[in-house]
């Protein structure tokens, strides 16, 4: 039921995420890799060292998830935070009469995610837009629904936003 290229980005994803695990298992040793890759470029002595330092200190904060305790809070908050979105979405969309998987939701969440990394106008709009009227056809959502979609999901982003400032 899934559109054609889907399955081949699950499969993607999921590899980068191996890796990731991979690289935070053996943050040292990449960390030496690294360093040993900078000493072999042709770099100015400040901008080398610079460059040791930051590999250093991200070396430094990703070594704090090779606790177990953190490690597992850390993966037990973004599975909340991830399926807490994800049903928000999968409710917006049933108020508005479309059905959404659970799947589709958390790729839905992941593509709007990914493009609030792009330059956009106050509150996102026609960045959310753009992703709903591209992706959500693909599930088999109107495109005429897209957007109403977005804008009822964006709608919730501001009052967290301003929950945030205040510290609760």
């Amino acid at each position: 039921i899934m559109p054609a290229g889907f399955s081949k980005a699950l499969r993607i994803t999921g590899l980068v995420a191996a890796l990731m695990v991979i690289g935070l298992v053996f943050t040292r040793q990449a960390q030496a890799l690294f360093q040993k890759i900078l000493a072999r470029l042709p770099l100015p002595e400040q901008l080398y060292l610079r460059a040791v330092s930051i590999l250093e200190n991200f070396g430094l904060g990703l070594q704090s998830f090779q606790h177990p305790g953190r490690a597992l809070s850390l993966a037990g908050l973004t599975l909340a935070i991830w399926l807490i979105d994800s049903t928000a979405a999968i409710v917006i969309a049933h108020s508005l009469s479309l059905d959404l998987t659970l799947i589709e939701a958390l790729f839905f969440m992941t593509a709007l995610a990914l493009s609030s990394a792009l330059p956009s106008t106050p509150g996102y709009l026609g960045v959310y837009q753009f992703v709903a009227v591209t992706l959500l056809p693909l599930f088999g959502l109107p495109p005429s629904d897209a957007p109403t979609c977005s804008r009822q999901h964006g709608a919730r982003r501001p009052s967290r936003q301003r929950r945030g400032l205040r510290g609760r």
